[in-house]
């Protein structure tokens, strides 16, 4: 499995060549000591070093603009240093210790800096100009050739795109996993390579605001381009809610984000689907846990020609939702938004909940499996919220209490694909009696209980999920090859 992203790096030394070895070399202790202590460790080292390295880089380009004659280039000591950064990363016992787990494997800098070195080179020969799409793969894959480049001595982990893949070469469907609420690809790290060792092309992304994507600043001209609400005509929905097997509710569902954020399921339905169009290049078949469920639904009708199929994991149905809570708690539920995003409050509340012992106790609420709440879970989900900007993207996601519902979308016409849909037994988040009955709608084929289970059986017992993912890619392969 390789994660393509970036991570700051020492490069400091590239600004200023006559200085290199002695930087370079602390630098490199420190690194060292800190990938034998653990990944927080070198990520706070990292991000120390960030704004000492954005300054390095801003005299060299004011330099550079000054008198460019002038300027020295140091393609020598940049590749010295990136030898013996590869060759530190390559021998971290850090690494070695943790290979085989999987998601440790984006920890192999090594290889994102040779990624990241290989399509500089190639940005340098072609030059495309704007982008042909607004969504934010595109724009990423943009600031990537752009702005990225190893001479320029800095690699911003959060500005570029974060995708997890196994099995790119294979021949076989492609899948495309989108994780739930507040977490990231790395969610997937159990079914990754399981699905691509059957033959299946695999991938998961972080949806834009989440995991290691970038944190936009809510209102700037740049969130409201990459806004998939900005080009629709959104207006007010009737629909209906389905509370039981025969019963059913009607409502009216406010398309648009309350702050106008980016951060909104149309975004990130825009965000899959460019993904799909510009990197596999290919039918998919959606899988989605929880608040990924509704992005694929909404990916499939937005580009029902993209989507052969989607596998929908404890699906989310929203009761915090303006349709969904009772009139009389909105008010106290907009108040509490507000409060988070406005006041101290939510600084301390984000600081007290992001803490390694917090989001281990937060994460047995839906695990059912306690023993699955493991050292790796936590530090998977863990980690990108100690990112510049986690906690304002945080609570504008939390503060979207408006937007598609489950039944409003597979209600819709334009949804052409077959659906599968799966749920953990043992799931506090999920109503039970709601779930069951989503076989009244026509696109869903077929309902999967796993027992002793909790919301994210994908995690907790992954081999329910994957043999049931690779059951539906038969199921759509028999039903292709009968004759029409």
């Amino acid at each position: 499995m390789v994660r393509t992203d970036a991570l700051d790096g020492p490069f400091e030394a590239a600004a200023r060549p006559k200085q290199a070895s002695g930087k370079l070399q602390e630098k490199l202790a420190a690194l060292e000591a800190a990938h034998n202590a653990g990944p927080g460790v070198a990520w706070t080292i990292l991000q120390a070093q960030k704004p000492e390295l954005e300054n390095a880089l801003k005299a060299k380009e004011e330099a550079a603009a000054a008198t460019p004659a002038a300027t020295p280039a140091a393609p020598a000591v940049e590749e010295a240093m990136f030898q013996e950064y590869l060759k530190l990363c390559k021998s971290s016992k850090y690494v070695q210790k943790n290979n085989a787990s999987g998601w440790h494997v984006k920890l192999k800098m090594a290889e994102r800096l040779q990624d990241a070195h290989r399509q500089t080179e190639e940005a340098k020969k072609v030059r495309t100009g704007p982008p042909v799409c607004h969504t934010a793969v595109k724009e990423n894959a943009r600031l990537r050739a752009e702005n990225c480049a190893l001479e320029k001595d800095v690699i911003d982990l959060a500005r570029h795109p974060h995708v997890a893949r196994c099995g790119e070469d294979n021949s076989g469907p492609s899948i495309v996993l989108l994780h739930g609420l507040l977490v990231n690809a790395d969610h997937w790290r159990k079914n990754l390579p399981a699905l691509a060792d059957q033959g299946a092309r695999v991938y998961a992304i972080d949806l834009l605001g989440n995991g290691y994507t970038d944190r936009l600043v809510p209102g700037s001209p740049q969130a409201k381009n990459l806004s998939g609400e900005t080009a629709r005509n959104l207006t007010e929905v009737e629909t209906e809610l389905l509370l039981e097997k025969g019963v059913r509710q009607k409502v009216t569902v406010p398309q648009r984000h309350p702050l106008g954020s980016v951060y909104n399921i149309f975004t990130w339905s825009e965000q899959v689907t460019d993904f799909v169009r510009e990197i596999v290049q290919s039918e998919v078949i959606l899988v989605g846990n929880s608040l990924g469920s509704l992005v694929s639904l909404q990916a499939g009708i937005d580009a029902p020609e993209l989507v052969q199929g989607l596998v929908l994991v404890n699906p989310r149905f929203r009761q915090e939702h303006v349709s969904e809570a009772p009139a009389l708690a909105r008010p106290l539920i907009s108040l509490v938004q507000r409060l988070l995003r406005e006041t101290w409050l939510g600084q301390w509340l984000f600081d007290t909940l992001k803490t390694e012992a917090a989001v281990t106790e937060i994460l047995k609420e839906p695990y059912f499996d306690p023993s699955q709440v493991t050292e790796e879970l936590v530090e998977v989900l863990r980690r990108p919220l100690l990112m510049e900007g986690a906690m304002e993207s945080t609570f504008d996601i939390l503060s979207y209490s408006t937007g598609p519902l489950l039944e409003q979308l597979l209600q819709d016409e334009r949804l052409r694909s077959p659906i599968w849909v799966c749920w953990g037994q043992r799931d506090p988040w999920t109503p039970m009696k709601r779930v069951k009955a989503l076989d009244e709608f026509p696109n869903v084929e077929k309902l999967v209980e796993f027992p002793n289970v909790g919301h994210c059986p994908h995690d907790e017992s992954p081999s329910l999920v994957n043999g049931l993912i690779l059951d539906f890619l038969q199921h759509l392969s028999s039903k292709a090859s009968k004759p029409a």
